[in-house]
């Protein structure tokens, strides 16, 4: 990453932000019925721009100040396992509906 004092930490209903290397800690991302965000892939690119799975995919350009989501082509209870070629800007996620799936989208 080209900041090595930014960290993201994920927890159930949290995304955390630390830019001082895990010494203090902030919320960027809360969820109030408490599901549990699954996977946090960091643009090694730029430290600012991440990816969260959850009940959908959360996607931020500015270091977790402003959120927008975006679904897949089938509506999903939950996406785990993420991976993501950052220069293609391609990302892989797996779902648990329909029928444990893995999809392929650009964004």
């Amino acid at each position: 990453p080209d900041n090595e004092n930014i960290v993201y930490l994920g927890m159930m209903g949290l995304v955390l932000k630390s830019v001082d290397k895990g010494k203090s800690w902030n919320p960027v991302l809360k969820n109030e019925n408490g599901f549990m965000y699954w996977r946090i892939a960091l643009n090694p690119f730029d430290t600012n721009e991440l990816l969260v799975t959850g009940e959908r995919i959360f996607h931020t350009h500015d270091g977790g100040s402003t959120w927008h989501t975006f679904d897949l082509i089938y509506e999903s209870k939950s996406c785990y396992a993420l991976d993501v070629d950052w220069t293609n800007r391609i990302l892989y996620v797996s779902t648990s509906s329909p029928n444990y799936s893995v999809y392929k989208r650009r964004f």
